[in-house]
């Protein structure tokens, strides 16, 4: 009986639940066991800005997370993609986060399914920027007058001998890492 009012939204407190508020929940939650760190949390609150653009647009007031609905989803991946023109891989990102927000209501036991679940948007592949031997010659030879441009050239450069990403190359300790 209980399920079958948490599926119908029957539930007293979730008929009136909104989507800012389960988000505000979601985010607490996630400071309180300290799984994001401050930026990403803030990373994700203005991701969230273009969903509270559509819905002011789309409704008058605030919607429940009850209302959120098959449709409604689809029209705001639409809105997303050919009214706002944003980037696919940037309109993935809205609703994977939109995606951890309902699996949260989910686990709190505010719903039962995610209506995010079956969203998919194909993402755009960008295309791969190789320097050739030449350019990376060239990169080695000059000398910047600049210290500090010198640096960036030099780890830069260690990077595309190294295929090392920028956050390893930045969280690289000698101490630790290198032996003789």
């Amino acid at each position: 009986n209980c399920i079958k009012k948490t599926y119908l939204c029957k539930v007293p407190t979730l008929d009136k639940l909104t989507i800012y508020q389960l988000s505000d929940e979601f985010f607490e939650n996630e400071k309180r066991f300290g799984r994001q760190l401050n930026e990403t949390i803030r990373r994700y609150k203005v991701r969230l800005t273009p969903l509270h653009e559509f819905l002011k647009e789309k409704k008058t007031r605030e919607l429940t997370i009850c209302e959120i609905t098959p449709q409604l989803i689809d029209d705001f991946t639409d809105w997303l993609l050919y009214i706002k023109k944003y980037n696919a891989n940037y309109a993935i990102k809205i609703i994977q986060i939109m995606k951890q927000i309902f699996q949260f209501a989910i686990k709190k036991r505010y719903l039962v399914t995610n209506p995010f679940a079956f969203v998919k948007i194909k993402s755009q592949q960008k295309p791969l920027i190789v320097l050739s031997k030449e350019e990376l010659n060239s990169i080695m030879q000059h000398r910047f007058v600049a210290v500090r441009l010198q640096q960036v050239a030099d780890l830069f450069l260690l990077q595309c001998f190294t295929g090392m990403a920028y956050v390893d190359l930045m969280n690289f300790d000698k101490s630790k890492h290198l032996q003789n």
